[in-house]
């Protein structure tokens, strides 16, 4: 009698240990698994509405060179070879 109280126990004490186990492993494998993948696939989708362009070197280098044509303009590199407005001489 005692012997099937306690196996009784102990299959019990197994039978929720293995449940937790594989409650443990489908969250681990949600978790590690199926987000990465769900996340692959959203940036697969992203990439194929992303507009790919490439970028023109030699236009960009010209709109530099105007700026800063425009920037020595404003702010002259030699200020003092550059007139005093307030001076009298």
């Amino acid at each position: 009698m005692r012997k099937i109280f306690l196996f009784k126990i102990f299959s019990l004490i197994i039978s929720i240990l293995i449940i937790s186990l594989l409650c443990w492993l489908l969250l681990f494998l949600y978790k590690n698994f199926y987000q990465s993948f769900i996340q692959m696939q959203e940036i697969n989708i992203s990439q194929k509405e992303i507009i790919k362009e490439t970028v023109d070197i030699s236009l960009a280098n010209k709109i530099i060179q105007k700026l800063q044509i425009k920037k020595d303009v404003i702010f002259p590199k030699n200020l003092e070879k550059t007139k005093n407005p307030f001076s009298l001489f």
